[in-house]
């Protein structure tokens, strides 16, 4: 993972404290520079470096059946993918 320190963003809350790595790899990233991370202030899990690449959803059967059954474009399906984000938990 890249140094969280100097390069960390929340792209929620934009906090740039050093975020928790929860996961080292990810699938489809043969390259291995990305890591999951949790932002200490908001606790959104994203990706780290943030990478946006289609070619990552490739392999999501979730995504892909979406796609195929109801004829959603990829890019409307990653650019309201954010909306998750703000939508309250249990509990809170």
């Amino acid at each position: 993972m890249q140094n969280p320190v100097n390069e960390f963003r929340c792209i929620l809350c934009e906090n740039t404290d050093t975020p928790d790595q929860t996961e080292s790899s990810v699938k489809g990233d043969e390259a291995g520079i990305l890591a999951v991370v949790r932002c200490p202030s908001c606790g959104h899990l994203q990706l780290f470096p943030p990478s946006y690449d289609l070619g990552y959803y490739d392999e999501d059967g979730q995504i892909n059946a979406v796609i195929k059954n109801y004829g959603t474009q990829m890019k409307t399906l990653l650019d309201h993918a954010w909306v998750s984000g703000l939508l309250p938990t249990n509990g809170n």
